[in-house]
């Protein structure tokens, strides 16, 4: 197995031929074999730079083998990987224009949010009844703001 591991990863990442990746062992993962025939492949690396090097590049290209892709990610404990495959699952739901579409669409599918309410822009309307509003006008008389609204009319 580590020879073919290794010589699988030479060729599908295209590493130079006389690269040692330091392959410590590999192993079919210990869990039950799935029904589909993808099988578990453990790969563990003397060292972590070389890895990380495997990692980086694998990500970066589509790796295939007998026209199957195959997936290459760092092995996590099975709670890590649920907690992984549920933030995925909200993430893609979160890819809207703004937050009130994404709110809407995640009550659409059954997320119950707080608060239940429409988001609205309730900091802006704090934020303007507690602003003093001058206008721009810089406590100039009302007269003279009309006769500046003239002037900027007769420029359109």
């Amino acid at each position: 197995m580590l020879t073919f591991i290794d010589e699988f990863l030479k060729t599908e990442l295209e590493l130079d031929r006389n690269t040692d990746l330091q392959i410590q062992r590999a192993h079919h993962s210990l869990g039950p074999k799935p029904q589909d025939e993808k099988v578990s492949i453990l790969v563990n690396f003397q060292r972590y730079d070389t890895k990380d090097k495997i990692l980086k590049t694998a990500w970066a290209k589509k790796i295939t083998y007998e026209g199957r892709v195959i997936p290459i990610a760092h092995d996590l404990p099975t709670e890590v990987n649920n907690k992984l495959k549920e933030y995925k699952g909200k993430r893609k739901l979160s890819k809207r224009n703004n937050a009130t579409e994404a709110a809407e669409d995640m009550r659409k599918r059954g997320y119950s949010l707080d608060p239940t309410q429409p988001a609205e822009t309730d900091w802006e309307k704090r934020l303007t009844q507690g602003a003093r509003w001058s206008g721009g006008d810089g406590g100039r008389s009302s007269a003279h703001s009309e006769r500046i609204r003239d002037r900027l009319r007769s420029y359109q």
